[in-house]
């Protein structure tokens, strides 16, 4: 499979999403965004806290190819509808030095 047939799959199937870098600089796209479980339910707990309960979701990210996130993962947050999201780890993946798409793992931002 190559990039426009990945990409292509993006625009039809992903979620409108818009990666905020440091520096006032934004670029919108679409992704996947889907729930990573967990093969030993770790999934289904979460902890509780002095201010309440902290769900430990995980979601798997996977994007356009162009956004190589990896070298900035700490200046960028990304915001999908009403939900914030930071980069716990991310990476491209490569076919003959073309990066063909992003993946990374993000966890959403609890508000205070």
């Amino acid at each position: 499979m190559n990039y426009s047939k990945i990409k292509t799959l993006l625009c039809r199937y992903g979620q409108d999403v818009t990666l905020c870098f440091s520096g006032n600089e934004n670029r919108q796209h679409r992704a996947f965004i889907q729930p990573l479980r967990y093969k030993n339910k770790l999934y289904l707990e979460g902890e509780y806290t002095p201010v309440g309960y902290f769900d430990s979701d995980t979601y798997l990210y996977i994007g356009p190819g162009d956004d190589d996130i990896g070298p900035r993962i700490r200046e960028v947050r990304m915001f999908a509808g009403d939900a914030e999201y930071f980069f716990v780890r991310a990476d491209v993946v490569k076919i003959k030095n073309n990066c063909i798409y992003t993946w990374a793992i993000v966890k959403p931002v609890i508000a205070d």
